[in-house]
């Protein structure tokens, strides 16, 4: 008996090293191609793609990233099973890599390179995209990008485009969209398709926004900023009643009304576009429509005065008006009872009127504010 317990306890090691499906050493993976799974060789300073990784016919997650490639190996295609490819890096490609395309099975990437490039036209093969993470400088997405009918995520740098494809919101199943292009200066009606849309981040030099946006119902989240050329909304921006949260950002002249039909907005923050001077003087009294208004950033933009509907904003925990020529508050303030958080520096508020400001807050509001000697 003593001499069996022995021999499990010296073999069970072998036995759960045969077994395994996750490795982190690729000559161990090696010794059992077939049983390879999961593959990580991250953070390894590799500078050349081993080519015998492709021996991992099975493999279905393949994690190289922190390392340093310039090229791939043609039988990279030949890896049928894989479903999830990280490929994130100090990579220097010149271009994108085909083979990456030739691997139909993926439903997850993430790549980057130092040098700008295009997607070529085989990127469109990838139909299994369920997410994608693309960054460096993308100077052109193929027409056959909306072949992507599974993509739910998207990260990319179009930074040497201004417009995108036709065709590019024709992605239905999109539900998180991340697109930081410092040229981007237009988005394609066809955005408007994109039923499934949850989140938006835009980040660019937009000078306008398509009517399709109002087709967005079930939209939660969106960030438009970074352009001094955007100065309106179209009036179908009202059509996102589901919106929560809204960033917003350009050359705007006042605030825009379209903001104030979305009734169930509770974030709302405008990013003040460097170099602009804004004159906004007063907030329209239909700002009041927004009950369930929690936080709301409108600093430094010229304002002089609040409406009285201010204080109808009930549900407002923390306000920022900081930096806005701002001498007084309206009375109804007194009715914003759930006010955490109030932010008044650089703003013409005189230090005498800080007493009667208080008296005006529930007791455990922080009002930020600041005189120089």
């Amino acid at each position: 008996m003593k001499k069996l317990l022995i021999l499990f306890v010296y073999l069970a090691p072998i036995t759960l090293l045969a077994q395994a499906t996750h490795y982190t050493n690729l000559a161990r993976a090696r010794k059992y191609p077939d049983k390879c799974l999961s593959l990580n060789l991250s953070d390894n300073e590799l500078k050349k793609f081993p080519a015998s990784i492709c021996l991992l016919v099975n493999m279905t997650d393949l994690n190289v990233s922190r390392n340093a490639f310039d090229s791939l190996p043609n039988c990279l295609g030949g890896l049928t099973k894989l479903e999830k490819l990280n490929i994130h890096g100090d990579n220097n490609f010149r271009a994108f890599p085909e083979e990456i395309t030739s691997i139909s099975s993926l439903k997850w990437l993430s790549y980057n390179t130092k040098e700008a490039y295009e997607l070529p036209e085989s990127f469109g093969n990838l139909s299994n995209l369920e997410y994608v993470n693309l960054q460096g400088s993308i100077t052109k997405v193929p027409i056959s990008f909306s072949n992507l009918k599974n993509l739910k995520e998207l990260i990319f740098y179009p930074n040497g485009m201004e417009t995108l494809p036709s065709n590019f919101g024709n992605l239905s199943s999109m539900e998180d969209i991340y697109v930081n292009g410092g040229s981007l200066k237009s988005l394609p009606e066809s955005i408007g398709n994109m039923y499934n849309l949850k989140k938006a981040f835009f980040g660019s030099k937009l000078e306008s926004i398509p009517v399709s946006i109002g087709k967005l119902i079930r939209l939660n989240e969106l960030w438009l900023a970074g352009s001094t050329e955007l100065v309106d909304l179209p009036d179908s921006f009202k059509k996102l009643i589901n919106l929560k949260e809204l960033t917003l950002g350009g050359g705007f002249d006042r605030f825009p009304l379209e903001v104030c039909s979305l009734i169930n907005l509770e974030k709302f923050y405008f990013m003040n576009a460097v170099g602009k001077k804004f004159n906004w003087n007063v907030l329209p009294k239909e700002i009041g429509r927004l009950k369930k208004l929690r936080e709301l950033t409108i600093a430094n933009v010229g304002l002089t005065s609040l409406p009285h509907e201010f204080g109808n904003c009930a549900a407002l925990e923390k306000v920022s008006i900081a930096g806005n020529p701002i001498s007084s508050l309206p009375p109804s303030f007194s009715k914003l009872t759930n006010l955490k958080e109030l932010n008044i520096v650089n703003t013409a508020i005189p230090k005498e009127s800080i007493d009667d400001i208080k008296a005006m807050l529930p007791e455990d509001c922080n009002l930020i504010y600041y005189f120089p000697n």
